[in-house]
């Protein structure tokens, strides 16, 4: 699996994807950024930098990194979306013996 989510500093990126890989539920977590995002918050247009987090993980942790996700994240309603990607059998099995 790889999801993504954003959030507003590199320092609450870094802090994410270093709670979640000492959990052991995720493989590699990549920061990119920062990015511009516009999106719609109290009838607003808003536009911010944020800084893109990408997360890859076994499918059998999807609710547990979805749980860790809401109860780490600075967000109130953070962004979580994810999907189920075909990967090399290597890089499979390193995802799937790393995270477990």
């Amino acid at each position: 699996m790889i999801g993504w989510t954003t959030v507003s500093s590199i320092e609450d990126a870094n802090k994410l994807v270093r709670e979640l890989l000492s959990l052991k539920i995720i493989a590699c977590g990549q920061i990119n950024g920062p990015i511009t995002s516009l999106y719609i918050w109290d009838a607003n247009i808003v536009e911010e930098s944020e800084w893109r987090i990408m997360l890859k993980f076994p499918k059998d942790l999807i609710e547990e990194v979805y749980n860790n996700i809401i109860r780490l994240h600075p967000y109130r309603i953070p962004q979580w979306v994810c999907c189920e990607v075909d990967a090399g059998n290597e890089f499979r099995e390193w995802v799937l013996t790393t995270a477990s």
